[in-house]
């Protein structure tokens, strides 16, 4: 999990972290939970649009042992409290620590990304 700095589908990241099968890679070890996410919700807003710079990278063994709920958009979490009521604000963002020279208070200027795993275990 992390701040990639850049999208799930941009080479940087495909080709870094094998996240994608081609000719020399044929069964990447790497899934990219939100590499579907795509035109969606973003965790950070960069020149008007939606980017998916935070990630979650999970290995296909232990992906084949968990069952994950909700979809990628559903991972990045934005409450109320954490979003800039700003009414400029063409999509809804982070509530930024600063804004320019200007402290506005806010914890982040990325909304936190979750994860949330069924318990399949058979006691």
């Amino acid at each position: 999990m992390g701040d990639m700095n850049d999208n799930p589908w941009d080479s940087s990241i495909k080709d870094a972290f094998q996240t994608v099968a081609h000719r020399n890679n044929p069964d990447p070890f790497l899934v990219n939970l939100m590499r579907n996410n795509k035109n969606k919700r973003g965790s950070y807003v960069y020149s008007g649009d939606y980017c998916s710079f935070d990630q979650f990278l999970v290995s296909k063994p232990l992906l084949n042992h968990l069952e994950i709920e909700g979809k990628e958009e559903e991972m990045i979490f934005r409450p109320d409290f954490l979003i800039d009521k700003d009414k400029n604000n063409r999509l809804i963002q982070p509530l930024s620590t600063y804004k320019g020279m200007h402290y506005q208070g806010g914890a982040s200027d990325h909304f936190p990304i979750r994860l949330f795993f069924k318990n399949n275990s058979k006691k």
